[in-house]
């Protein structure tokens, strides 16, 4: 997990890299924390299709045929997870 300014804030290294991402996060110190106090508002996680189904962690639509409203928010969304992309790139 990194913030906007592409610094890691948390990381688990709990589940060998075979396991499914979804899997992999519900081992994790991190989401036991959050499912028991939550996260406060106005912040959330912005995370891939695989953790579809989380509190608090908003994910792309799936699916080709979106409204604009869908489409907009994955626009927004892959704008801002390229954000881990480029802390692990630095």
């Amino acid at each position: 997990m990194c913030d906007s300014r592409r610094r890691f804030t948390y990381f688990s290294v709990d589940c060998p890299g075979s396991a499914h991402d979804s899997i992999a996060w519900m081992m994790t110190s991190m989401w036991k924390q959050l499912e028991t106090q939550g996260l406060p508002r106005p912040f959330y996680i912005v995370a891939d299709a695989a953790y579809t189904g989380f509190t608090r962690i908003v994910c792309p639509y799936s699916g080709n045929n979106l409204t604009v409203y869908e489409d907009s928010l994955n626009f927004h969304v892959s704008q801002v997870r390229i954000e881990i992309e480029c802390a692990f790139g630095m």
